[in-house]
């Protein structure tokens, strides 16, 4: 800490440190005075009326999470006995392996040194035209795949990315106990979801001509929601689900055209709305589908109404409720559910 000029080293053990979650350090320089805001029993000189002063009590109030730092110490024994330099030698080879196969996909950004020396083993991506919160809960359902989606608490990073505004990305976290077999899974289901996208872009391309992709402006229409059915799970080739999900197929109606749009309602979202609304998704007597319809006609209402998200229906006929946007929705279903 005196060679690298700090003087307060706050840490969090459920990490690189290998212990459980709830557990982490404060290490501070002698010279330093921290003001405690808090106090309570420590177990050390019980007939002292006031909390102590001296470190590392004056920072620390109550029963100690023992569990915590037992978890914490045999990390560090394991870290010990398998070599810190070892760990992050295993652990940067399968990085490169998954940036190495994630850059032969087409569609996908990474966000990461082309040199991967003086890396950590985090790789962050984007897939173009499919939303990160997407591509993470198809990765999850789809190909066993754990990934963090979203802005990963750093805003800022995000903005200066230039990822902000489509809601972050995909990150990728290779740890210790990762394996190569792991990695392939990783880089197929991405390999896959990409083709998907392809080809909805595809099918999109020669539904609206090449006069939609061809900056050709379109005048804006007052749309009204007509019918709303559902036609299945939602996917885009036999035996290739896009996601878990429902289809629904909502038609829109202006003064001088109709058209379809298809909504998909991933499991995840529907059995959220469920739980929230009848609070039990398996409740006997709760109609999923209509509840999946009711979350449809609001979305498509919402995205129709606030013209910053850009949605038109006619260059991009299809939308998706993930766990990102449901639970704004079924607040404002709430009501209409449970009267009074």
């Amino acid at each position: 800490m005196k060679e690298m000029n700090i003087d307060v080293l706050a840490f969090t053990g459920h990490k690189a440190l290998m212990g459980s979650m709830g557990i982490g350090g404060l290490s501070v320089r002698k010279h330093v005075e921290i003001r405690q805001v808090r106090s309570g029993g420590t177990g050390v000189r019980s007939a002292d009326p006031y909390h102590l002063t001296d470190y590392p009590w004056r920072l620390e109030y109550g029963t100690p999470n023992m569990m915590g730092v037992a978890s914490l110490w045999a990390g560090q024994d394991w870290l010990d006995a398998h070599g810190v330099a070892n760990v992050y030698r295993q652990e940067m080879a399968l990085a490169r392996k998954l940036v190495d196969g994630l850059r032969t996909i087409e569609g996908v950004k990474l966000y990461c040194c082309d040199n991967l020396d003086n890396h950590l083993s985090t790789i962050l991506m984007n897939l173009e035209g499919v939303d990160p919160a997407n591509v993470g809960v198809m990765l999850d359902v789809d190909y066993s795949t754990a990934t963090r989606t979203g802005l990963h608490c750093a805003p800022l990073v995000h903005k200066q990315l230039g990822t902000i505004q489509r809601d972050g990305g995909v990150r990728f976290s290779i740890g210790a106990f990762n394996t190569a077999q792991e990695v392939d899974a990783a880089i197929a289901g991405i390999a896959d979801i990409s083709q998907w996208a392809h080809e909805r872009a595809t099918k999109l391309h020669n539904a609206l001509g090449n006069e939609a992709h061809e900056g050709i402006a379109m005048a804006d229409s007052i749309w009204t929601i007509g019918n709303i059915s559902c036609v299945g799970i939602c996917e885009d080739q036999p035996g290739h689900p896009a996601m878990n999900a429902n289809s629904y197929s909502v038609e829109l109606r202006s003064e001088k055209e109709r058209l379809n749009v298809e909504v998909a309602v991933t499991h995840v979202a529907s059995r959220y709305a469920m739980d929230c609304l009848y609070g039990n998704s398996l409740n006997a007597g709760a109609n999923v589908e209509t509840v999946e319809q009711d979350l449809v006609r609001c979305l498509v209402e919402k995205e129709l109404r606030d013209t910053d998200t850009g949605w038109n229906p006619r260059r991009m006929p299809w939308l998706t409720i993930d766990s990102h946007d449901v639970q704004e929705i079924v607040e404002q279903l709430a009501s209409s559910y449970r009267p009074g």
